[in-house]
């Protein structure tokens, strides 16, 4: 079993982002730790999504609400990869990378 993962806001309400990855539970999990580790360490998690744009982030709670998770099985997520929805638009990956755990890498 897999999840899909979908991202979606709004930069200064003049266009919506999104994106979506697909991910194992394990994956997800690794994922959302790096994401409240590293809120503990910033003030601000910047997301870029344009050369001059970006939303800023000021609490994990704030960040975790442009999350949505749905399961899917394998079949779908082989498909949706197949269509190269499995790493589509802006999702916010990069933003913790630093905070993955040695071990999660």
């Amino acid at each position: 079993m897999k999840l899909l993962i979908k991202f979606s806001d709004n930069w200064a309400d003049e266009m919506d982002i999104d994106g979506t990855a697909i991910k194992t539970e394990a994956e997800y999990e690794k994922y959302i730790n790096a994401a409240k580790k590293a809120f503990e360490h910033e003030d601000v998690i910047y997301f870029g999504v344009g050369s001059n744009e970006g939303i800023e982030y000021t609490s994990f709670e704030q960040f975790e609400k442009t999350l949505t998770v749905q399961p899917i099985t394998d079949e779908i997520a082989e498909i949706l990869t197949h269509l190269h929805f499995d790493d589509y638009g802006h999702f916010p990956e990069y933003c913790f990378e630093e905070y993955y755990e040695k071990d999660d890498e």
